[in-house]
């Protein structure tokens, strides 16, 4: 069997020599591993090895004891995921996770922070913004230094009619990083009995470049509060466990109920040997028969009501029952 696991051995030692990778790339290799040893009879030593690969990928180092937590080591290893590997890496094997299919559901509950956006994207758009700024500030003092300069217009002959002044079109404010040469302001024209001479036309206004459109923020990712994701993480890594053991107990309970169905057929036939010879089975056999079945009932309802402790004293008493009618039977 442990041919079969070696392919998704390889594949997360593979990863390794691109050293410690982030939480965010590392979790889902482990997911994708986890997946594919749930359809193998995974064994214990398999899913410890799946916990240590998981450590050596975010942290860039094997496991050692007694046990460093990743987050020791890594601080960005979010607090949920930091207790997930300590279950699966724990000393007592009882503390672990029992299946492929716990160790996975309790990877795949983690929330994992976004990945970090690369340093040459955000300086390359830096750069653009900047050149934009630039550019507009050319862009106006080159329309400025090109207006117009005209001097004042001669005024009409004598005995003309006074020409209608115009209003002034009030120009745009231009700011310049240097000193800029711009015509003299007009004078208005006051009017008086003599024929008043126009204003002269002021220089047209200088539209500014567009500014450029602001760039949308991301909101920042909602945080709870360290303890708080702590406690959340130590729960959830809890009933996963606790859900692995009473799978477990379930397993146990089917093999013993398997062996129980053929010592029941073993004594029948033998009852039935010995009724035609006008004897019975033993007192104590047929005690242990009926005691066998007791016990492997109260497990199972024990187990059905959420009582995990008393499910396994039946099944360990079941158990010994059956060892002693498998004695005798012979097997």
């Amino acid at each position: 069997m442990q041919a079969e696991h070696s392919g998704w051995e390889k594949e997360l030692e593979a990863r390794l020599g691109a050293g410690p990778l982030p939480p965010a790339e590392a979790v889902p290799l482990a997911v994708q591993a986890l997946a594919a040893l749930e359809a193998l009879p995974a064994t214990a030593d398999d899913l410890y090895k799946a916990g240590g690969l998981l450590y050596r990928l975010i942290t860039g180092r094997p496991p050692d004891q007694p046990l460093t937590p990743p987050a020791d080591i890594v601080p960005a290893v979010p607090p949920a995921l930091n207790e997930i590997i300590l279950v699966a890496l724990a000393p007592d094997p009882a503390a672990r996770f029992q299946s492929a299919r716990a160790f996975r559901n309790a990877l795949a509950s983690v929330a994992l922070p976004p990945a970090a956006v690369p340093a040459a994207r955000r300086s390359r758009r830096g750069l653009w913004m900047a050149a934009g700024v630039a550019v507009a500030i050319l862009a106006v003092v080159a329309a400025v230094r090109l207006a117009p300069s005209r001097g004042t217009p001669a005024a009409p002959p004598e005995g003309a009619p006074p020409a209608a002044v115009a209003p002034q079109p009030t120009a745009a404010p231009s700011v310049s990083a240097q000193p800029v040469d711009v015509p003299p302001p007009a004078v208005t024209a006051v009017p008086r009995k003599a024929p008043a001479a126009p204003a002269a036309p002021a220089a047209p206004a200088v539209t500014p470049p567009p500014a450029a459109a602001p760039q949308p923020v991301a909101p920042p990712p909602l945080t709870t509060s360290p303890d708080v994701a702590a406690a959340t993480a130590r729960a959830a890594a809890a009933e996963a466990a606790a859900q692995a053991r009473i799978q477990q107990v379930r397993e146990d309970l089917a093999r013993l109920g398997a062996r129980a169905s053929t010592v029941r057929d073993a004594l029948d036939r033998l009852q039935e040997q010995q009724a035609r010879s006008g004897l019975n089975l033993r007192a104590d056999i047929q005690e242990s028969s009926g005691l066998m079945s007791a016990f492997l009932d109260g497990a199972g309802n024990s187990l059905n009501a959420g009582d995990l402790a008393a499910a396994r004293d039946y099944k360990d008493k079941a158990e010994r029952q059956i060892e002693k009618l498998e004695k005798f039977l012979g097997r």
